[in-house]
């Protein structure tokens, strides 16, 4: 009697230490492929297995990205039920690979939220075959050579536009939205005279076999001539000097002071009442000191008599 006792209590103790040490989910995450091409179907997976005699909800969170993140396909966190002991099959991607996806290494990385745990799981795969990125830039310029670009135009400028790319042989179909909203189809390179003031717009689409199709747009502005400004001196009354507008004890004593700052020297102020006065470069202290060294002269001098009498 006490051997069953003591069988049965063991028992007891080994099922209490594996559900503390043995994990409360199982997760197996699978994808169809590691290699895709244009065409294919991505399908990705995830099995889940509550090892817990109770049921809980658990959460899933899922992100699909290339090396340099331009491709992010994140999902929404998504809430599953399990049961004591299920086990469940949740398709989380079902997908077709095109041939405008970027090529290269991609990472499928999921993690589930469970009861008291945390599990994550990642499975890389590789896309091949599919179109090259066409690099391509506008180029708006004020200058045939188009050294620089420029974005503000004056009215009645010539305006030249083109674009620069290491792809030879692009097919580009262009337009030009006018300030006025008149759509006009280019060819580039070319130029055109700036005659309306106001914002213009330039699209392309450029095109060439292997490469994806890219559409680019751009803005610029054309204004009127820029006018000539005479800097003249003013006074706008405010009670406060404003030497950065042309204003100064002359010019506007209504704000200025005599001796206020104000960019000009009053000779009619104290020393040191003027910020704007050179101070002298002459010192009180080079006078006492002069003192001091003739009076030590003298009393050099006076001895000197004093010894030959």
């Amino acid at each position: 009697m006490k051997i069953r006792f003591f069988i049965f209590g063991l028992l007891i103790v080994i099922l209490s230490v594996q559900s503390v040490f043995a994990s409360e989910i199982n997760i197996s995450l699978d994808i169809n492929h590691e290699i895709f091409e244009p065409g294919d179907q991505f399908i990705a997976k995830l099995i889940l297995k509550n090892n817990l005699a109770f049921g809980y909800t658990t959460i899933i969170e899922s992100i699909i990205e290339n090396e340099d993140r331009s491709y992010v396909n994140l999902l929404p966190p998504l809430s599953i039920k399990l049961n004591s002991n299920e086990k469940k099959e949740i398709e989380l991607y079902n997908f077709s690979i095109d041939e405008t996806f970027n090529k290269g290494d991609y990472l499928l990385s999921i993690r589930v939220i469970s009861h008291n745990s945390t599990e994550e799981s990642t499975k890389k795969f590789q896309i091949i075959g599919t179109l090259k990125e066409l690099p391509i830039n506008l180029k708006i310029c004020k200058d045939l050579s188009c050294s620089e670009s420029e974005k503000i135009f004056f009215q009645n400028e010539n305006i030249y536009l083109d674009y620069s790319s290491e792809v030879k042989n692009i097919s580009i179909n262009a337009n030009l939205t006018y300030p006025d909203k008149t759509l006009k189809q280019l060819t580039l390179p070319t130029s055109i005279r700036a005659e309306q003031t106001g914002t213009y717009t330039l699209k392309i689409t450029a095109s060439k076999e292997g490469y994806k199709t890219k559409t680019l747009s751009t803005q610029f502005g054309v204004v009127e001539k820029e006018a000539e400004i005479i800097n003249t001196s003013s006074c706008f009354v405010n009670s406060e000097c404003e030497p950065d507008l042309g204003e100064n004890y002359k010019t506007c004593p209504q704000d200025c002071k005599p001796c206020a700052k104000d960019n000009i020297c009053n000779p009619d102020c104290l020393t040191g009442e003027d910020a704007d006065c050179k101070q002298t470069t002459f010192s009180y202290w080079w006078l006492i000191i002069g003192l001091v060294i003739a009076l030590f002269l003298l009393i050099i001098l006076v001895r000197h008599i004093t010894d030959r009498l």
